[in-house]
């Protein structure tokens, strides 16, 4: 449309200083000619746009990927290439499909100003529009081939760059601030440094390949340019176009350029945001963890391994073999073994983070994977060594909401002790808000137990539930598990053998197998291996 106003000003012009034109004709060409170019200059109007649609997403898609993320199959975090997809599509999950979203708007719009370039280089000659149309299709497709080498170099870089940001946290992070003074640091940088080069240099590598296409790019510019010129100047001194058409044609080489220019750029980014915002729809895509819809009924809760056996995936050892054993209603059961025994990977299998490779988990008789998950988990709770240190006020950490009644535990001795170190109920935790408290580790494992007894579940897991804890702590916490006992089920996992002793029973787990089970007294008169465990430790006491 430009062209031809173009065209038409400069002949209006030309009959105006002849005399046979007014100044009304060349008025409306300049017009026409402002409006178009005010069309042209979009972007107030797509930031606009691009502004309200991102307001739109964040409202309605972002909870939706959060909802995702809690509901992610636990074997999703331990597969690295889907791990590499997480931490590609949380890189502003928010702008990625609106940005693929106005790459295609203006994609689409590149190719209607490139077809009404075409269209009137089809007036000047045939041979002209069919070198313009090769050179604009050449161009594009060289730029998105030379797009795919950063793309392709991005993944590539990606598990270098996850380790980056790992040794970034660690050294900003003050629990590993006094480890890291003692030569710590000087290792992490020269690791981070490395990782650095090594990532500048794949990226030089990339731009390397990319300006190959790109070089190509020019070459064929200048040869669309040599051949426009020598067609165009042959046309003119044979007078197959009018002066009109030749001005026309010679002033609009910068903005034709231009115009092919933006055709390939605006594919190539198309190519880049849709192939970034593939990432974010593979994550959508990721399993979820799966559970029928069965309610979890009753006020006692008894749980049986029937002939468990498990392997991690991608392995070919078994970390439980035919293991069988049973919580029952109301009574405490330790698991008790050395590193590698399956304490852990029996209380994951109990919390449906994996599913038994062959045998099975009940719930007072039933299969624990066909319950409703959000009933399971009312049902079943957990307390882990490695626990979440919220960054929340002190009863938002402990109910996990807003303005929640935490008086089912303020009366422990723990909450009182959280509330004496925290400066009250309503005090911020951690060092994001000026004035938040931070608390010792002993603490904080403190706060983890309050919110499994804050949610009082029928099955209680505690899962190395006094690493952090000091002797006084300690007992405290076995005055907590005593009176637990009384009215729950529950599970305990920890190397401290004290804790066994306030155990109904106690199941002995070596290389995946149960080698022993019974009660402390009964273990210690048996002289197993049990007992050779906890008279090893308890020497150090004596």
């Amino acid at each position: 449309m430009i062209l031809f106003t173009l065209e038409r000003l400069v002949a209006e012009v030309m009959k105006f200083s002849s005399g046979t034109a007014s100044l009304h004709s060349i008025a409306a060409a300049v017009g026409i000619l402002t409006l178009c170019t005010a069309i042209r200059s979009e972007w107030a109007i797509n930031r606009l746009f691009r502004n309200r649609l991102c307001y739109m997403l964040n409202r309605r898609f972002a909870p939706r990927i959060m909802e995702k993320y809690a509901r992610l199959d636990f074997r999703c975090y331990e597969d690295e290439t889907l791990r590499n997809v997480m931490h590609l599509s949380t890189d502003n999950p928010i702008t990625l499909p609106v940005d693929a979203f106005f790459s295609a708007v203006n994609g689409a719009g590149a190719i209607l100003t490139n077809l009404s370039v075409l269209l009137y280089f089809l007036t000047v000659s045939l041979w002209f529009a069919l070198a313009f149309f090769l050179f604009v299709c050449a161009v594009t497709a060289l730029d998105i081939l030379a797009n795919r080498e950063f793309i392709r170099a991005r993944w590539e870089q990606t598990p270098d760059v996850r380790k980056m940001e790992d040794i970034d946290a660690l050294m900003r992070d003050k629990d590993y601030l006094f480890e890291l003074k003692f030569g710590g640091a000087a290792y992490l940088r020269e690791k981070f440094r490395m990782l650095a080069k090594k990532d500048a240099k794949r990226l030089f590598g990339a731009s390397v390949k990319g300006f190959r296409y790109n070089a190509v790019s020019l070459v064929l510019l200048a040869a669309w340019a040599g051949v426009a010129a020598c067609v165009l100047a042959q046309m003119f001194a044979s007078g197959s176009v009018s002066v009109g058409i030749a001005v026309t044609v010679v002033t609009s080489f910068p903005m034709t350029l231009n115009t092919a220019w933006r055709i390939a750029s605006r594919f190539k980014t198309c190519y880049a945001n849709y192939f970034a915002a593939g990432y974010l729809y593979r994550l959508l895509e990721f399993p979820e963890r799966e559970g029928g819809g069965a309610p979890v009924e009753g006020q006692t809760f008894e749980a049986v391994f029937e002939d468990v056996w498990f392997r991690y995936p991608g392995t070919e050892e078994d970390v439980l073999k035919g293991v069988s054993f049973r919580l029952k209603a109301g009574t405490a059961t330790s698991l008790v073994g050395e590193n590698g025994s399956g304490k852990s990977t029996a209380v994951k299998l109990l919390l449906r983070l994996y599913r038994p490779t062959a045998g099975r988990i009940l719930l007072n008789g039933r299969d624990i994977w066909e319950y409703a998950e959000a009933d399971y988990y009312r049902a079943v709770g957990a307390v882990f060594q490695d626990f979440a240190r919220y960054e929340l006020p002190l009863d938002e950490n402990i109910a996990l909401a807003h303005g929640a009644d935490v008086s089912p535990v303020a009366e422990t001795p723990f909450y009182k002790s959280a509330v004496r170190a925290a400066g009250g109920g309503t005090a911020f935790l951690g060092k994001r808000l000026e004035g938040g408290k931070d608390l010792s580790g002993g603490e904080w494992q403190k706060l983890a137990v309050l919110r499994l007894l804050y949610r009082s579940p029928g099955i209680m897991v505690l899962d190395e539930p006094t690493s952090g804890l000091d002797a006084r702590a300690e007992n405290e916490m076995y005055e907590v598990f005593r009176s637990l006992t009384k009215d729950r089920t529950a599970l305990f996992i920890s190397h401290r053998m004290a804790l066994s002793r306030i155990a109904d029973e106690i199941v002995f787990l070596e290389n995946g197998r149960i080698e022993e089970r019974g009660s402390h007294a009964q273990l210690m008169r048996k002289k197993g291996k049990y007992r050779a465990m906890y008279e090893m430790q308890s020497g150090w006491y004596r």
